[in-house]
Protein backbone atom coordinates (compact mmCIF):
# COMPACT_ATOMS: atom_id res chain seq x y z
CA UNK A 1 0.00 0.00 0.00
CA UNK A 2 1.67 3.75 -1.35
CA UNK A 3 0.43 7.14 -0.87
CA UNK A 4 2.35 9.53 -2.98
CA UNK A 5 0.47 12.67 -1.06
CA UNK A 6 3.63 14.44 0.10
CA UNK A 7 1.47 17.52 1.15
CA UNK A 8 -0.88 15.25 3.41
CA UNK A 9 2.14 14.01 5.35
CA UNK A 10 3.07 17.11 6.03
CA UNK A 11 -0.51 18.21 7.09
CA UNK A 12 -0.43 15.44 9.46
CA UNK A 13 2.85 16.90 10.72
CA UNK A 14 1.07 20.38 11.51
CA UNK A 15 -1.86 18.48 12.71
CA UNK A 16 0.60 17.12 15.63
CA UNK A 17 1.96 20.09 16.23
CA UNK A 18 -0.97 21.70 16.68
CA UNK A 19 -2.50 19.34 18.58
CA UNK A 20 0.77 19.69 21.11
CA UNK A 21 1.16 22.84 21.19
CA UNK A 22 -2.18 24.74 20.60
CA UNK A 23 -1.61 26.61 17.74
CA UNK A 24 -4.56 28.79 16.79
CA UNK A 25 -4.39 27.13 13.19
CA UNK A 26 -3.23 24.12 11.78
CA UNK A 27 -2.25 26.36 8.57
CA UNK A 28 -0.82 28.93 10.68
CA UNK A 29 3.19 28.48 9.65
CA UNK A 30 4.38 32.40 9.91
CA UNK A 31 7.29 31.37 11.86
CA UNK A 32 7.88 27.76 10.70
CA UNK A 33 11.14 28.83 9.51
CA UNK A 34 12.30 30.59 13.37
CA UNK A 35 14.12 28.16 15.67
CA UNK A 36 12.29 26.38 18.61
CA UNK A 37 13.83 29.21 20.94
CA UNK A 38 12.66 32.16 19.45
CA UNK A 39 9.03 31.11 19.53
CA UNK A 40 8.73 30.40 23.53
CA UNK A 41 8.15 33.21 25.67
CA UNK A 42 7.74 31.12 29.01
CA UNK A 43 7.44 32.55 32.23
CA UNK A 44 9.89 30.56 34.74
CA UNK A 45 7.01 30.24 37.15
CA UNK A 46 5.33 27.70 35.04
CA UNK A 47 8.09 24.79 36.02
CA UNK A 48 6.98 25.25 39.33
CA UNK A 49 4.13 22.66 40.62
CA UNK A 50 3.61 24.66 43.93
CA UNK A 51 3.72 27.94 42.51
CA UNK A 52 0.89 29.92 42.98
CA UNK A 53 -0.74 33.50 41.79
CA UNK A 54 -0.70 36.79 43.44
CA UNK A 55 -4.13 36.88 44.03
CA UNK A 56 -3.87 32.95 45.81
CA UNK A 57 -5.01 30.81 42.81
CA UNK A 58 -4.69 27.49 42.79
CA UNK A 59 -1.15 25.67 42.56
CA UNK A 60 -1.02 24.10 38.96
CA UNK A 61 -1.05 20.54 40.83
CA UNK A 62 -4.52 21.66 42.60
CA UNK A 63 -6.08 21.46 39.22
CA UNK A 64 -5.50 18.14 38.64
CA UNK A 65 -8.82 16.83 40.13
CA UNK A 66 -10.76 19.38 38.18
CA UNK A 67 -8.93 18.47 34.84
CA UNK A 68 -9.77 14.86 35.11
CA UNK A 69 -13.33 15.25 35.84
CA UNK A 70 -13.31 15.25 31.95
CA UNK A 71 -15.52 18.71 31.13
CA UNK A 72 -12.15 19.78 29.68
CA UNK A 73 -9.63 23.09 30.57
CA UNK A 74 -8.25 24.41 27.39
CA UNK A 75 -6.24 27.16 28.76
CA UNK A 76 -4.61 24.12 31.20
CA UNK A 77 -4.26 21.76 28.12
CA UNK A 78 -2.34 24.91 26.63
CA UNK A 79 -0.21 25.11 29.48
CA UNK A 80 0.69 21.23 29.45
CA UNK A 81 1.51 21.86 26.09
CA UNK A 82 3.86 24.83 27.00
CA UNK A 83 5.47 23.54 29.29
CA UNK A 84 6.34 20.26 27.36
CA UNK A 85 7.73 22.30 24.93
CA UNK A 86 9.92 24.22 27.68
CA UNK A 87 11.25 20.96 28.71
CA UNK A 88 12.60 19.49 25.13
CA UNK A 89 13.83 23.07 24.67
CA UNK A 90 16.03 23.31 27.72
CA UNK A 91 16.68 19.75 27.78
CA UNK A 92 18.10 20.19 24.10
CA UNK A 93 20.16 23.27 24.43
CA UNK A 94 21.68 21.72 28.31
CA UNK A 95 22.99 18.47 26.37
CA UNK A 96 24.33 20.98 23.47
CA UNK A 97 26.44 22.37 25.71
CA UNK A 98 27.36 19.79 27.35
CA UNK A 99 28.80 18.01 24.19
CA UNK A 100 30.27 21.57 23.40
CA UNK A 101 33.11 20.79 25.73
CA UNK A 102 33.47 17.65 24.57
CA UNK A 103 33.32 17.96 20.87
CA UNK A 104 32.86 21.05 19.54
CA UNK A 105 32.14 20.20 15.72
CA UNK A 106 29.56 17.61 16.56
CA UNK A 107 27.68 20.35 18.82
CA UNK A 108 28.08 22.74 15.91
CA UNK A 109 27.04 20.65 13.44
CA UNK A 110 23.51 19.30 15.21
CA UNK A 111 22.75 23.15 15.89
CA UNK A 112 23.80 23.48 12.15
CA UNK A 113 21.05 20.73 11.34
CA UNK A 114 18.18 21.96 13.75
CA UNK A 115 18.09 25.09 12.13
CA UNK A 116 17.82 23.85 8.58
CA UNK A 117 14.77 22.15 9.79
CA UNK A 118 11.20 24.20 9.87
CA UNK A 119 9.95 24.49 13.22
CA UNK A 120 7.37 21.52 13.38
CA UNK A 121 10.76 19.37 12.09
CA UNK A 122 12.95 20.64 15.16
CA UNK A 123 9.46 20.06 17.82
CA UNK A 124 9.14 16.35 16.30
CA UNK A 125 12.82 15.81 16.93
CA UNK A 126 13.31 17.34 20.44
CA UNK A 127 9.88 15.99 21.88
CA UNK A 128 10.34 12.27 20.63
CA UNK A 129 10.80 9.87 23.48
CA UNK A 130 13.64 8.09 21.61
CA UNK A 131 15.74 11.60 21.73
CA UNK A 132 14.68 12.57 25.23
CA UNK A 133 15.89 9.05 26.65
CA UNK A 134 19.40 9.55 24.26
CA UNK A 135 20.01 13.05 25.26
CA UNK A 136 19.00 11.77 29.59
CA UNK A 137 21.36 9.32 28.99
CA UNK A 138 24.37 10.58 26.43
CA UNK A 139 27.09 10.41 28.66
CA UNK A 140 26.77 7.07 29.71
CA UNK A 141 27.48 5.82 25.91
CA UNK A 142 28.44 8.82 23.76
CA UNK A 143 29.35 7.70 20.85
CA UNK A 144 26.01 5.16 20.13
CA UNK A 145 23.71 7.67 21.84
CA UNK A 146 25.05 10.74 19.88
CA UNK A 147 25.33 9.18 16.77
CA UNK A 148 21.96 8.06 17.10
CA UNK A 149 20.35 11.59 17.49
CA UNK A 150 22.46 12.41 14.36
CA UNK A 151 20.45 9.44 12.24
CA UNK A 152 16.83 11.17 13.44
CA UNK A 153 18.04 14.66 12.81
CA UNK A 154 19.03 13.21 9.20
CA UNK A 155 15.84 11.56 8.90
CA UNK A 156 13.71 14.70 10.02
CA UNK A 157 15.99 16.78 7.43
CA UNK A 158 15.04 14.36 4.93
CA UNK A 159 11.04 14.44 5.62
CA UNK A 160 11.57 18.28 5.64
CA UNK A 161 12.52 17.47 1.63
CA UNK A 162 16.50 18.15 2.48
CA UNK A 163 18.78 15.77 0.43
CA UNK A 164 20.87 13.81 2.46
CA UNK A 165 22.36 10.86 0.50
CA UNK A 166 22.91 7.39 2.42
CA UNK A 167 20.81 4.71 3.82
CA UNK A 168 17.20 4.53 5.09
CA UNK A 169 16.85 6.04 8.31
CA UNK A 170 14.33 5.89 11.03
CA UNK A 171 12.59 9.47 12.44
CA UNK A 172 13.24 9.67 16.20
CA UNK A 173 9.39 9.21 16.55
CA UNK A 174 9.50 5.61 14.75
CA UNK A 175 6.98 6.64 12.72
CA UNK A 176 8.70 7.23 9.64
CA UNK A 177 11.62 5.09 7.55
CA UNK A 178 12.92 7.63 4.60
CA UNK A 179 15.24 6.63 2.26
CA UNK A 180 17.51 8.91 0.06
CA UNK A 181 14.62 9.79 -2.61
CA UNK A 182 11.90 10.22 -0.88
CA UNK A 183 8.23 9.09 -2.43
CA UNK A 184 5.58 6.96 -2.37
CA UNK A 185 5.52 5.63 1.73
CA UNK A 186 4.37 1.78 2.51
CA UNK A 187 2.01 1.03 5.17
CA UNK A 188 3.74 -1.13 7.96
CA UNK A 189 0.38 -2.88 7.93
CA UNK A 190 1.15 -4.79 4.31
CA UNK A 191 2.62 -8.14 4.46
CA UNK A 192 5.23 -7.71 2.23
CA UNK A 193 7.44 -4.15 2.22
CA UNK A 194 9.81 -3.51 -0.73
CA UNK A 195 13.21 -3.30 0.57
CA UNK A 196 14.36 0.41 1.37
CA UNK A 197 10.93 1.39 0.79
CA UNK A 198 9.70 4.68 2.37
CA UNK A 199 7.38 3.72 5.46
CA UNK A 200 4.94 5.72 7.36
CA UNK A 201 3.48 4.01 10.30
CA UNK A 202 -0.31 4.67 10.84
CA UNK A 203 -1.74 7.31 13.27
CA UNK A 204 -4.33 7.20 16.13
CA UNK A 205 -6.90 9.98 15.35
CA UNK A 206 -4.67 10.44 12.39
CA UNK A 207 -2.02 12.20 15.30
CA UNK A 208 -0.66 9.85 17.40
CA UNK A 209 2.03 7.19 15.33
CA UNK A 210 2.11 3.72 16.67
CA UNK A 211 5.26 2.15 15.84
CA UNK A 212 5.45 -2.06 15.93
CA UNK A 213 8.59 -2.33 13.32
CA UNK A 214 10.72 0.88 14.25
CA UNK A 215 14.08 -0.16 16.26
CA UNK A 216 13.55 2.50 18.71
CA UNK A 217 11.13 0.49 20.38
CA UNK A 218 13.85 -1.96 21.27
CA UNK A 219 17.13 0.00 21.98
CA UNK A 220 15.76 2.85 24.41
CA UNK A 221 15.25 0.57 28.18
CA UNK A 222 11.74 -0.23 27.82
CA UNK A 223 11.92 -3.65 29.48
CA UNK A 224 11.13 -5.95 26.51
CA UNK A 225 11.07 -9.38 28.24
CA UNK A 226 8.28 -11.64 27.05
CA UNK A 227 7.55 -9.32 23.94
CA UNK A 228 8.03 -10.16 20.80
CA UNK A 229 7.46 -8.25 17.43
CA UNK A 230 3.82 -8.12 15.70
CA UNK A 231 2.92 -9.59 12.09
CA UNK A 232 1.71 -7.19 9.90
CA UNK A 233 -1.75 -8.54 10.10
CA UNK A 234 -1.58 -8.74 14.08
CA UNK A 235 -0.65 -5.01 14.07
CA UNK A 236 -3.12 -4.29 11.14
CA UNK A 237 -5.80 -5.78 14.65
CA UNK A 238 -4.57 -3.82 17.41
CA UNK A 239 -4.59 -0.59 14.95
CA UNK A 240 -8.32 -1.11 14.51
CA UNK A 241 -8.85 -1.47 18.46
CA UNK A 242 -7.27 1.48 19.39
CA UNK A 243 -8.57 3.40 16.79
CA UNK A 244 -12.29 1.87 17.97
CA UNK A 245 -11.33 2.68 21.43
CA UNK A 246 -9.94 6.24 20.31
CA UNK A 247 -13.60 6.75 19.11
CA UNK A 248 -14.93 5.21 22.15
CA UNK A 249 -13.15 7.78 24.22
CA UNK A 250 -14.17 10.87 22.26
CA UNK A 251 -17.69 10.16 22.47
CA UNK A 252 -17.38 9.81 25.86
CA UNK A 253 -15.63 13.05 26.77
CA UNK A 254 -13.63 15.21 24.66
CA UNK A 255 -11.10 16.34 27.39
CA UNK A 256 -10.02 12.79 27.85
CA UNK A 257 -8.97 11.94 23.98
CA UNK A 258 -7.53 15.90 23.54
CA UNK A 259 -5.58 15.04 26.66
CA UNK A 260 -4.61 11.81 25.09
CA UNK A 261 -4.00 13.40 21.62
CA UNK A 262 -1.87 16.46 23.59
CA UNK A 263 0.67 14.27 25.81
CA UNK A 264 1.07 10.43 23.65
CA UNK A 265 3.87 11.00 21.39
CA UNK A 266 3.77 7.41 20.00
CA UNK A 267 2.19 4.70 20.90
CA UNK A 268 4.43 1.22 21.10
CA UNK A 269 2.93 -2.03 20.41
CA UNK A 270 4.35 -5.46 21.11
CA UNK A 271 2.78 -8.98 22.03
CA UNK A 272 3.33 -10.57 25.12
CA UNK A 273 4.12 -13.92 25.17
CA UNK A 274 2.21 -14.56 28.44
CA UNK A 275 -0.34 -12.84 30.25
CA UNK A 276 -3.11 -10.32 28.93
CA UNK A 277 -3.05 -6.68 28.01
CA UNK A 278 -1.40 -4.32 30.46
CA UNK A 279 0.75 -1.23 29.15
CA UNK A 280 3.83 0.98 30.85
CA UNK A 281 5.28 4.30 30.39
CA UNK A 282 8.47 6.09 32.26
CA UNK A 283 8.86 9.16 33.59
CA UNK A 284 12.47 9.31 30.96
CA UNK A 285 10.47 8.40 28.00
CA UNK A 286 7.76 11.24 28.10
CA UNK A 287 5.29 10.48 25.76
CA UNK A 288 6.02 7.25 24.64
CA UNK A 289 3.36 4.32 25.63
CA UNK A 290 4.08 0.92 25.63
CA UNK A 291 1.11 -1.57 24.56
CA UNK A 292 1.19 -5.01 25.53
CA UNK A 293 -1.23 -7.73 23.67
CA UNK A 294 -2.29 -10.83 24.11
CA UNK A 295 -0.64 -12.81 22.19
CA UNK A 296 -3.53 -14.53 20.83
CA UNK A 297 -5.78 -10.71 20.34
CA UNK A 298 -9.86 -11.80 20.71
CA UNK A 299 -12.06 -8.78 19.80
CA UNK A 300 -14.70 -7.79 22.09
CA UNK A 301 -16.60 -5.08 23.97
CA UNK A 302 -14.53 -6.29 26.85
CA UNK A 303 -11.22 -5.98 24.74
CA UNK A 304 -12.69 -2.37 23.35
CA UNK A 305 -13.24 -1.02 26.98
CA UNK A 306 -10.12 -2.13 28.36
CA UNK A 307 -8.12 -0.34 25.37
CA UNK A 308 -9.53 2.82 26.27
CA UNK A 309 -8.82 2.45 29.75
CA UNK A 310 -5.12 1.80 28.84
CA UNK A 311 -5.35 4.90 26.75
CA UNK A 312 -6.91 7.03 29.25
CA UNK A 313 -4.52 5.50 32.15
CA UNK A 314 -1.22 6.36 30.61
CA UNK A 315 -2.25 9.93 29.33
CA UNK A 316 -2.35 10.60 32.70
CA UNK A 317 0.50 9.72 33.41
CA UNK A 318 1.88 11.47 30.48
CA UNK A 319 0.40 14.94 31.89
CA UNK A 320 2.11 14.01 35.55
CA UNK A 321 5.41 13.73 33.94
CA UNK A 322 5.19 17.17 32.13
CA UNK A 323 4.04 18.67 35.60
CA UNK A 324 6.81 17.09 37.40
CA UNK A 325 9.42 18.66 34.97
CA UNK A 326 10.25 21.49 37.18
CA UNK A 327 9.44 19.34 40.18
CA UNK A 328 8.83 15.85 41.26
CA UNK A 329 5.49 15.08 43.68
CA UNK A 330 7.89 12.89 45.53
CA UNK A 331 11.75 13.32 46.71
CA UNK A 332 12.52 9.75 45.97
CA UNK A 333 16.35 10.46 47.67
CA UNK A 334 14.40 11.10 51.35
CA UNK A 335 12.64 7.60 50.73
CA UNK A 336 14.60 4.24 51.59
CA UNK A 337 15.03 2.18 48.53
CA UNK A 338 12.88 -1.10 49.21
CA UNK A 339 9.68 1.43 50.68
CA UNK A 340 6.06 0.35 48.90
CA UNK A 341 2.63 0.68 49.43
CA UNK A 342 0.68 -2.27 48.08
CA UNK A 343 -2.03 -1.06 45.21
CA UNK A 344 -5.64 -1.43 46.60
CA UNK A 345 -6.72 -1.59 43.11
CA UNK A 346 -4.45 -4.33 41.63
CA UNK A 347 -2.36 -5.74 44.62
CA UNK A 348 1.20 -4.86 42.99
CA UNK A 349 3.61 -3.07 45.38
CA UNK A 350 4.48 0.46 44.58
CA UNK A 351 7.04 2.39 44.63
CA UNK A 352 5.51 5.78 46.60
CA UNK A 353 5.95 7.89 43.77
CA UNK A 354 4.04 5.46 41.45
CA UNK A 355 1.33 4.86 44.34
CA UNK A 356 1.07 8.76 44.16
CA UNK A 357 0.32 8.61 40.30
CA UNK A 358 -1.95 5.83 40.65
CA UNK A 359 -4.10 7.39 43.18
CA UNK A 360 -4.53 10.39 39.82
CA UNK A 361 -4.84 7.58 37.23
CA UNK A 362 -7.71 5.85 39.27
CA UNK A 363 -9.82 8.80 39.82
CA UNK A 364 -9.48 10.00 36.40
CA UNK A 365 -10.93 6.18 35.25
CA UNK A 366 -13.46 6.58 38.07
CA UNK A 367 -14.47 9.76 36.39
CA UNK A 368 -14.14 9.05 33.16
CA UNK A 369 -15.99 5.73 33.35
CA UNK A 370 -19.11 7.17 35.38
CA UNK A 371 -19.66 9.40 32.23
CA UNK A 372 -19.55 6.60 29.77
CA UNK A 373 -22.62 5.13 31.74
CA UNK A 374 -24.45 7.97 30.34
CA UNK A 375 -23.87 6.98 26.93
CA UNK A 376 -26.71 5.41 25.48
CA UNK A 377 -25.00 3.86 22.13
CA UNK A 378 -22.44 2.25 24.79
CA UNK A 379 -23.56 -0.96 26.46
CA UNK A 380 -23.79 -0.52 30.38
CA UNK A 381 -21.93 -3.76 31.63
CA UNK A 382 -18.35 -2.63 30.64
CA UNK A 383 -18.64 1.18 31.96
CA UNK A 384 -19.70 -0.45 34.97
CA UNK A 385 -17.00 -3.62 34.64
CA UNK A 386 -14.25 -0.38 33.84
CA UNK A 387 -16.22 1.49 36.92
CA UNK A 388 -15.89 -0.72 39.48
CA UNK A 389 -12.75 -1.59 38.31
CA UNK A 390 -11.20 2.17 39.30
CA UNK A 391 -13.16 2.52 42.36
CA UNK A 392 -11.91 -0.74 43.88
CA UNK A 393 -9.04 1.25 45.67
CA UNK A 394 -11.41 4.03 46.98
CA UNK A 395 -13.84 1.81 48.67
CA UNK A 396 -11.97 1.01 51.47
CA UNK A 397 -10.82 3.96 52.99
CA UNK A 398 -8.51 7.20 51.38
CA UNK A 399 -5.62 5.65 49.31
CA UNK A 400 -3.68 8.84 50.55
CA UNK A 401 -3.74 7.73 54.19
CA UNK A 402 -1.07 5.13 53.35
CA UNK A 403 1.04 8.28 51.77
CA UNK A 404 1.12 9.36 55.61
CA UNK A 405 4.78 7.67 56.76
CA UNK A 406 6.21 9.21 53.89
CA UNK A 407 4.50 12.60 53.86
CA UNK A 408 7.68 14.32 54.93
CA UNK A 409 8.93 13.47 51.28
CA UNK A 410 5.88 14.80 49.56
CA UNK A 411 4.53 17.82 48.01
CA UNK A 412 2.37 19.77 50.57
CA UNK A 413 0.24 20.32 47.68
CA UNK A 414 1.04 17.32 46.13
CA UNK A 415 -0.41 14.84 49.04
CA UNK A 416 -3.46 17.19 50.33
CA UNK A 417 -4.45 17.14 46.50
CA UNK A 418 -3.99 13.00 46.57
CA UNK A 419 -6.54 13.51 49.71
CA UNK A 420 -8.74 15.51 47.96
CA UNK A 421 -9.61 13.05 45.45
CA UNK A 422 -10.94 10.62 47.56
CA UNK A 423 -13.48 13.35 49.32
CA UNK A 424 -14.36 14.72 45.87
CA UNK A 425 -15.80 10.77 44.75
CA UNK A 426 -17.78 10.66 48.11
CA UNK A 427 -19.33 13.82 47.57
CA UNK A 428 -20.41 13.18 44.22
CA UNK A 429 -22.00 9.98 46.11
CA UNK A 430 -19.36 7.42 44.05
CA UNK A 431 -18.27 6.54 47.85
CA UNK A 432 -20.34 4.32 50.67
CA UNK A 433 -21.78 7.56 53.19
CA UNK A 434 -20.63 5.11 55.73
CA UNK A 435 -16.89 6.45 55.48
CA UNK A 436 -15.58 9.56 57.11
CA UNK A 437 -13.80 12.06 55.28
CA UNK A 438 -10.30 12.25 56.20
CA UNK A 439 -9.10 15.32 54.18
CA UNK A 440 -9.34 17.98 57.15
CA UNK A 441 -7.38 15.27 59.19
CA UNK A 442 -4.34 15.34 56.90
CA UNK A 443 -4.29 18.48 56.42
CA UNK A 444 -4.43 18.91 60.26
CA UNK A 445 -1.44 16.62 60.24
CA UNK A 446 0.44 18.50 57.38
CA UNK A 447 0.69 21.85 59.59
CA UNK A 448 2.70 19.71 61.96
CA UNK A 449 4.86 18.03 59.92
CA UNK A 450 8.89 18.11 59.92
CA UNK A 451 10.56 18.08 56.79
CA UNK A 452 12.23 14.93 57.19
CA UNK A 453 10.15 11.53 56.49
CA UNK A 454 9.10 9.23 59.03
CA UNK A 455 11.24 6.36 59.24
CA UNK A 456 9.47 3.29 57.76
Amino acid sequence: MTDTRLDSCEQILFEQIYALYGRASVTDSANDDKPLASQLPVNERLLSLNARSDNGDPSFIQLIPRILTWTDDGAFLDFISTLDRRSCELQLDRVLDEILRVDPAISAAIRSSLEELPAWGVVRFAAAPATRWRLAHWQSDPVRHVAALCQFLKAELRLAGKTIPGRGLWTALGDYFVTDTLGDFCDPRTPTLPVEANIRAPRVSGIIPVDAIGPNRLDIGTANVGLEPHTAGTFADVFKELSIAAAMIRRVAGGAIRLIERCTRVIVIARATIGGLGSSSHFMLPGQVLIRTPNQWVRSPAAEAEVASVLVHEAIHQMLYVLEFGERFVNTKAIPPQAGIASPWTGRRLAIHSYVHACFVWYGLVRFWRIALGCTDIPHDQPEMQLAKALKGFSTGNPADKLMPYRGAIGTDALETVASLWDELRASGELGRDLKPTRDSLVSALTTITPEPTAV
